[in-house]
């Protein structure tokens, strides 16, 4: 062999030994004929290892551009996610738990810089439900909300993570009385007045929820309030906290003549929740005319669920002609558990072609024990009906993580904000509680 053909051999063997690839001969040769002539074999061996070291560095250098760029400019499709599993990450762009989680959050924050007041005031609410206290900075940003409604959000968020200073906005709110003598009785005055008393209300709301029990001074207080719209939210504020007392002024008013204060009396006790007043309730819904009313009514076997006492109204209002009621009733239906609501439940599950009652069927299904149709969440997830979509974020919502995770990527990505916050939110809680159980 001669000693050109014999250096070629030792290149290529101390190249293999580096790195598991093959090279072209054309490559070796070219380094051999150009760099190793007229050396003698110490020279030789040192500048191999020069070039050897240099190469690792580029080539390491190149694929981790290639993966940045992919990572920053590439496009993933929706259903490209479905494919992984939680956790696993490759070079097309999907990621990781961290990452999802990481990406959720952001998305809260962004969108508490929404143009539309409602969708800022559901961030804030999330973020206080998280209970990351790094939070807390852009949640005192939006004390300074140009929208009361966001400012309460915001307060009760900020004392959920800790911040007692707080309560003192909410509570700054609730004691903003409109005029009590104004200048003019005029309907544009009246429309602030009413406008006023329901960012009250919603303050007030607030309170109970952060202070439950030691709100009830307060709420005693209200009940003398100049406005009767405040002092009925004291009161119902009060039956929610188990001063059973109250309830029965708004079981009264269901014998009004008057239509919408039957109908605010419905609102309010399907608020209350409260067991005493199944009966009641029962016999209003049996008698009622009014479909807006009964839509109310139906709010509050909903709310009280799993009660068997009104099992055979449910049953007989899930065929309601008015699509409304057949949806609500089957809600109500799908947290009983009974032989008799299983058979009814895949009756209309079966049958419906109504999305929005199927999915209301699925969950009385996943509560007797059946397995959930991924296709169906995925059509609903489809749609182009907000509801629709937040229903089955609903039903996810109790699957397990490695379930949810696919369908939960989709949503996020969701053109209505909403959509997208509430995938957010149940990607962070359900990562967490992994975190919690490692």
């Amino acid at each position: 062999m001669n000693p050109f053909a014999e250096g070629e051999l030792a290149t290529k063997k101390a190249l293999s030994a580096f790195f598991p690839v093959t090279f072209p001969q054309s490559f070796i040769h070219h380094i051999e004929r150009q760099k190793f002539n007229n050396m003698n074999t110490m020279k030789r061996f040192i500048l191999l290892f020069v070039i050897i070291f240099f190469s690792s560095l580029l080539i390491g250098t190149q694929e981790y551009d290639i993966s940045l760029a992919a990572t920053e400019n590439g496009h993933v499709p929706a259903l490209d996610l479905l494919t992984k599993p939680s956790g696993e990450t490759d070079a097309g762009g999907i990621i990781a738990d961290k990452e999802l989680g990481k990406k959720a959050l952001t998305l809260i924050v962004k969108e508490m810089k929404n143009s539309d007041s409602d969708i800022r005031m559901l961030s804030c609410e999330i973020l206080g439900k998280i209970g990351n206290k790094a939070a807390a900075k852009v949640l005192k940003n939006s004390l300074r909300d140009i929208s009361k409604h966001v400012q309460i959000s915001a307060a009760e968020a900020l004392y959920k993570l800790g911040d007692k200073d707080a309560l003192k906005v909410i509570l700054a709110i609730i004691n903003d009385v409109p005029g009590k003598k104004p200048i003019a009785n005029t309907p544009l005055l009246q429309m602030k007045v009413i406008s006023k008393n329901k960012i009250r209300e919603r303050a007030i709301e607030a309170v109970v929820r952060v202070l439950d029990d030691d709100s009830k001074d307060l709420l005693y207080n209200l009940k003398t309030d100049v406005y009767g719209t405040i002092r009925d939210v004291a009161s119902r504020q009060l039956a929610m906290l188990g001063e059973d007392e109250e309830i029965p002024h708004f079981i009264y008013a269901l014998e009004n003549e008057d239509e919408a204060i039957r109908y605010e009396a419905a609102l309010s006790l399907s608020k209350i929740c409260s067991s005493v007043s199944i009966s009641p309730l029962k016999s209003a819904l049996e008698k009622e005319t009014s479909m807006r009313v009964k839509i109310a009514i139906l709010d509050f076997f909903l709310c009280v669920g799993g009660r068997k006492i009104f099992m055979e109204d449910m049953i007989g209002l899930s065929s309601s002609p008015n699509a409304t009621i057949r949806f609500k009733s089957t809600l109500a239906l799908a947290n009983i558990k009974d032989k008799k609501v299983l058979g009814k439940m895949k009756e209309i599950y079966s049958s419906g072609k109504d999305l929005g009652i199927k999915l209301a069927a699925m969950k009385g299904l996943i509560k007797h024990g059946q397995t959930s149709e991924t296709g169906v969440l995925n059509a609903a997830l489809a749609s182009n009906d907000t509801e629709i979509k937040l229903l089955a974020l609903d039903i996810i919502n109790d699957f397990s993580i490695a379930n949810a995770i696919p369908l939960l990527r989709i949503a996020l990505e969701d053109k209505d904000a909403k959509v997208r916050l509430e995938a957010a939110r149940q990607i962070v809680k359900k990562l967490s509680k992994k975190r919690k159980k490692k």
